[in-house]
């Protein structure tokens, strides 16, 4: 994807790469299921809150990742600011999100986690469109807000899914099973930036107006519609979600108790990036 920003699609390295990609990642999977002791395990994905939570995982974190890169880029390229300062946009989110990162640990455990993880990605999706809608041209407190809710939103459904998780696998199997919870995020973040920069890189090429009707400014249609596919992508996430099934009930809560799952807020996930 990051070479395709460069040189299309057309370039053999391009499309060879994305080749060599789906080659590996089925010789991985032809793997997993013929050894004793695999690396990761396919009796994890036997439950079913577990795979719906890795599942959300992936597009959540390449969501609030997006959001994380491309508001930045957005006020120093369109709103013509500096780096320094189109940077501190974040730090509201950062601080807001530090402070309700205890209470939302505590939600966690006492409500439903599908409820919960429905209401995270409804946020991430209703700010994704609100930056879609206020992208360029406008005060740099639209830009802020909408970082803000993407934050509140990946931290609710993140923190969710990971006490969602550690509460169904059964004990010996709770820290791989976490792990690899960490690592469809760790994918979700280099995936999401790359593909939402190949959107960016071939709306500017192409030019036009913003998809998106409800965007009025002048300028960054690119990044308009970048929030709108960042959008469209919770929409299909949500569809996923609707498939987790409360924790409790017969059968259920079988690993160890997370009533405080600890947050991952924007400034831990950046952290974990670089």
């Amino acid at each position: 994807m990051t070479r395709a920003q460069v040189s299309g699609f057309t370039d053999p390295l391009s499309w060879g790469s994305l080749l060599a990609a789906i080659a590996a990642l089925a010789l991985f999977g032809l793997r997993t299921v013929r050894v004793d002791q695999p690396f990761v395990p396919p009796s994890l994905f036997a439950d079913r809150v577990y795979r719906t939570g890795v599942l959300v995982a992936f597009p959540a974190m390449a969501v609030n990742l997006g959001g994380l890169v491309f508001v930045p880029l957005l006020l120093v390229e369109v709103d013509e600011l500096t780096p320094g300062k189109g940077a501190l946009v974040m730090i509201p989110a950062g601080v807001v999100t530090a402070l309700l990162s205890p209470w939302i640990g505590r939600l966690a455990g006492r409500v439903d986690a599908r409820v919960l993880v429905l209401c995270g990605l409804g946020l991430l999706g209703l700010f994704s469109l609100f930056l879609s809608s206020f992208a360029g041209g406008s005060s740099v407190v639209f830009a802020g807000a909408g970082v803000l809710g993407l934050s509140i939103g990946f931290t609710v459904v993140m923190t969710t899914v990971i006490g969602a998780a550690a509460s169904a696998l059964p004990p010996d199997q709770v820290g791989v099973g976490l792990g690899i919870l960490q690592g469809a995020q760790f994918l979700g973040a280099g995936t999401g930036p790359a593909v939402f920069g190949v959107l960016v890189s071939a709306r500017q090429q192409g030019g036009g107006d913003a998809v998106n009707p409800l965007h009025s400014g002048a300028d960054g249609s690119a990044y308009s519609d970048v929030f709108l596919a960042m959008a469209a992508v919770v929409v299909l996430t949500l569809v996923v979600a609707s498939r987790m099934r409360p924790t409790t009930g017969p059968g259920a809560g079988t690993g160890p108790k997370a009533e405080a799952a600890p947050a991952a807020g924007p400034t831990q996930q950046s952290g974990n990036v670089r």
